[in-house]
C-alpha cells in the first residue's frame, strides 16, 4: 500500500515504443490498479552477474524519485 505502479522497461535493440503506448497496452489486459501510472525507459536494467534483475536497486532508485515528485 502507498506505492504507485511503475514499469521500468529495457527495450530490445532496434525497438521503439513510447511510455504512453505501453500504458495503453497494459490497460487493455490488466485491472486498473495493476496498470503502471508511469513508465521509465532505460538503456539497461541493473543485473546480477547471473543475469537476474536487481529489483531492490530499482526500488531504491525510484522510491527516491517519488519523494522528489511530491
Amino acid at each position: 500500500m502507498g506505492q504507485a505502479v511503475l514499469a521500468v522497461v529495457e527495450l530490445r535493440r532496434g525497438a521503439a515504443v513510447s511510455p504512453d503506448e505501453l500504458i495503453a497496452f497494459a490497460r487493455r489486459d490488466l485491472a486498473h490498479y495493476k496498470c503502471p501510472r508511469r513508465v521509465e525507459l532505460v538503456a539497461e536494467l541493473p543485473r546480477e552477474p547471473q543475469g537476474k534483475v536487481r529489483k531492490r536497486e530499482l526500488v531504491e532508485r525510484y522510491a527516491a524519485d517519488e519523494g522528489r515528485d511530491r
